[in-house]
């Protein structure tokens, strides 16, 4: 009984972690897809107005 209750829990904490796993790739990707656009933009412009990294000159 206590063994299958177990096994329950390790594979739905199995599935949760894959889950979370999906949405974080998926975050991170688009993350990286929005830091691209703004480093393109920031090389083109030579500065972002109002940007967090204009204090470190990049």
């Amino acid at each position: 009984m206590s063994r299958a209750g177990w096994r329950m829990r390790r594979r739905r904490r199995r599935r949760v972690s894959a889950a979370m796993k999906s949405t974080r790739r998926v975050l991170a990707s688009e993350y990286l897809l929005w830091a691209n656009s703004v480093w393109r933009r920031v090389k083109k412009e030579g500065r972002v107005v109002g940007d967090p990294m204009e204090k470190f000159g990049a």
